[in-house]
């Protein structure tokens, strides 16, 4: 696979993810998509301001389990875009 294609599916990937975490939060917490987008990217960028979180079983165990899926993949394509 080409350096460019894997650029593309990479980040066709990282983007199915947040779209898919944002709808999940979105349907448990019952939040409104931009809310929902902002607690996504904040979780996923590890920074986690806390200043909105999931209050709901669910919820809580939805986001943890979209955030061990990203940490667990990310550095995956990693290699490929260094030239190794």
């Amino acid at each position: 696979m080409e350096p460019l294609n894997r650029i593309k599916l990479g980040i066709l990937v990282l983007l199915t993810i947040i779209l898919t975490a944002t709808l999940g939060l979105m349907y448990l917490e019952g939040w409104d998509f931009f809310t929902a987008l902002y607690v996504t990217v904040i979780t996923l960028s590890t920074v986690g301001y806390g200043d909105i979180t999931p209050t709901t079983f669910w919820g809580k165990l939805f986001n943890s389990f979209i955030l061990s899926v990203v940490l667990g993949r990310w550095p995956i394509p990693s290699p490929p875009l260094q030239g190794s």
